[in-house]
């Protein structure tokens, strides 16, 4: 069965990498994605979001989607994607406020499929519980993630979102530390799951 071709959409921000660390107790196949959606502005003209939302909420079921990791996503925009797509839910918080202010990097799971046994948000410095810019950072940077049972089978799924390549240089090992250790940290803690 051969699948159509769905509309692609210029977007200015960068490419980023997604990186799964998976710990599974059976093998299994997991559809992974990872989709810089470009925030919501008008200055994108035809490319607004508006303009593209069905088209890219369309691309989950079309690609069998289990698991979705969204850059530069908005609430609203989060929102949209799962009100389309009602068998997803999504993980995550708004960089800004560790609520539902600025930009999210969640990650869009199908309810179906996965049982969130824990989840966080931390962000990438020297305070990694609240909203906070890190070491040479212009920006607050996170890392959301999930431990997940499979519905189906007995695996377990840890998976983490975003590392930007980038950051390998300069105070990367500050970085890599503060990572760690976070991670260690959250795994145990319950964390923002909505839908």
């Amino acid at each position: 069965m051969s699948k159509k071709m769905l509309p692609t959409y210029k977007s200015g921000g960068l490419v980023l990498m997604l990186v799964l660390l998976v710990e599974l107790l059976s093998a299994q196949a997991l559809n992974v994605m990872t989709f810089n959606i470009r925030y919501n502005t008008t200055q994108d003209g035809e490319n607004q979001w508006q303009k593209r939302k069905e088209n890219l909420a369309s691309m989950l079921p079309f690609y069998g989607v289990d698991i979705c990791g969204m850059q530069e996503a908005l609430v609203g925009q989060i929102k949209d994607v799962v009100s389309a797509q009602p068998q997803y839910a999504y993980l995550g918080v708004g960089r800004d406020d560790g609520q539902e202010k600025g930009e999210f990097s969640p990650i869009l799971y199908h309810k179906d499929k996965f049982e969130v046994l824990s989840s966080a948000t931390f962000w990438l410095s020297e305070t990694p519980n609240v909203p906070s810019k890190g070491w040479d950072a212009n920006l607050n940077r996170i890392v959301t993630w999930a431990n997940s049972r499979t519905k189906k089978q007995e695996g377990v799924l840890f998976f983490q979102h975003p590392l930007r390549p980038h950051w390998q240089s300069g105070p990367a090992g500050k970085f890599k530390i503060a990572l760690t250790k976070s991670q260690r940290n959250c795994r145990h803690q319950s964390g923002h799951h909505h839908g």
